[in-house]
């Protein structure tokens, strides 16, 4: 759907403000910009303009809808920190906000902007406030084998095999954490043993209500740019 523009006159301006649909949490995303003719144009030289003007606006921010919508989370969050984050934040919200990213990317990261429901954070929500889940929530190859995997396939013929995406795959042969279920399509791909193959990650110690507000209050802060 085309966004459609909402005008208003401002003195000798015009205000510009397109939707961008609503976010996760059900806010109304908002894109504005402000257009001012030149003053020696005529009423209908100043209306093209502003015609001109809004239509290029509104190619815009459906240009960026389509981008974002590609996007996964976790990409997302790496563009946030590099654009925002780093430039306008304090040292140590930037450091709390790494450490937050890499446990919610591991819940999250995979899944498209445009996939992302309400459902999704309802459940990571529930995994950060119960320790027997955050023991189990990401697992790494074991030693022996991750050394069968370099033995008998490239990266790529193991995403292929396995249908995981490449960076997962990637991921998984420098023996950083991943989801159960990614480690599921492998053990079932190559039909080995789960118990053989993967080790829980690091455990996580239990989290507070205020450590899971933090969270919460650092996907609302991603999601709120995109």
């Amino acid at each position: 759907m085309t966004p459609m523009a909402n005008i208003i006159k401002r003195n000798s301006s015009y205000f510009i403000m397109v939707s961008g649909g609503y976010d996760i949490n059900g806010k109304q995303i908002r894109h504005t910009t402000t257009f001012k003719p030149e003053q020696n144009m005529t009423e209908k030289q100043k209306q093209k303009a502003l015609d001109k003007f809004v239509y290029e606006f509104e190619e815009k921010v459906k240009y960026k809808q389509k981008a974002d919508s590609n996007i996964t989370f976790e990409a997302f969050t790496k563009q946030f920190m590099e654009n925002y984050a780093n430039t306008q934040l304090a040292p140590t919200t930037i450091q709390r906000y790494k450490s937050l990213f890499k446990r919610i990317n591991i819940a999250i990261g995979h899944i498209k902007l445009e996939k992302l429901q309400v459902g999704h954070l309802a459940d990571l929500y529930s995994q950060l406030g119960e320790s027997v889940n955050l023991q189990g929530v990401s697992f790494v190859a074991t030693n022996d084998f991750l050394e069968y995997l370099k033995n008998n396939y490239t990266r790529v013929a193991l995403a292929e095999k396995t249908g995981l995406g490449i960076n997962t795959v990637y991921g998984l042969y420098k023996q950083k954490p991943i989801r159960k279920e990614c480690c599921d399509k492998i053990v079932k791909a190559l039909k080995v043993s789960f118990k053989k193959s993967f080790i829980n990650s690091r455990v996580e110690s239990y989290l507070s209500n205020k450590t899971i507000k933090h969270h919460y209050a650092s996907i609302s802060a991603v999601l709120n740019k995109a």
